[in-house]
């Protein structure tokens, strides 16, 4: 098969699998935007990506054409990294669109700024609390007295593994833990003996990895909603 058809292919797979997503946000978005307005779209991968605004707009360039097609408006692709600075625009509405990775982010923006959900991936992810194989902790119940690397205080990942701690009678706030956003580097750190146990996404390439490269996975949270797409109401 060739490029081109190939790529025809993904596009028109992309249409059918997000036509009613996008049904629900030309609605929302016509009276809540100028026909003429550009929509931006933002992108938050969260802890699990480390990519720059230009990999952003290329990785979802296929995205952008799609929904441009659907939602009849030119759209614009930004990498929203910072969880402030993202909190902030949607607080201010400054995006008519956002799909991201950390679900909590979305969540207050449908509850308090003015969005609506509209579809998130099909697939979960899940919490995970991580060590290496040669590890002396081999339940969840051994994390106390270690060292914890998770990605940024009370994101969505950091309030799971402190409820998972504390429903088994571990206060993170009494043990030793460090916070880094970019959860490749949770791996590493842990790799390299300066942390004992680490919290990583499922779904990301260090959670999705770590387990065929020889470390082990001592906690899982229950299933947790994955990209979820939200849009600016009317």
């Amino acid at each position: 098969m060739s490029f081109a058809l190939r790529r025809n292919l993904a596009r028109r797979l992309l249409q059918l699998a997000f036509a009613p997503a996008f049904a629900i946000c030309a609605t929302a978005l016509a009276q809540a935007q100028p026909a003429s307005t550009s929509l931006v779209f933002a992108i938050n991968e969260g802890g699990s990506g480390n990519a720059d605004a230009a990999v952003i707009l290329f990785r979802y360039q296929e995205f952008g054409e799609v929904a441009e097609k659907a939602l009849r408006a030119k759209v614009s692709i930004v990498n929203a990294r910072g969880r402030d600075r993202l909190k902030e625009n949607l607080k201010a509405q400054a995006y008519a669109l956002l799909l991201s990775r950390p679900n909590d982010v979305p969540a207050e923006a449908v509850r308090d700024f003015g969005y609506q959900p509209v579809v998130s991936a099909k697939e979960p992810y899940q919490t995970l609390l991580i060590v290496v194989k040669n590890s002396p902790i081999k339940t969840i119940a051994d994390v106390k007295g270690r060292t914890i690397l998770t990605p940024d205080q009370y994101s969505n990942m950091w309030r799971a593994a402190n409820a998972m701690l504390r429903d088994n009678k571990i206060d993170m706030s009494r043990e030793t833990v460090r916070s880094m956003r970019d959860q490749a580097a949770i791996g590493w750190s842990l790799e390299n003996g300066f942390f004992d146990v680490g919290v990583v996404n499922s779904a990301s390439g260090v959670g999705r990895s770590w387990e065929k490269n020889g470390g082990r996975v001592i906690a899982r949270s229950r299933d947790q909603i994955n990209m979820p797409m939200i849009a600016l109401r009317a």
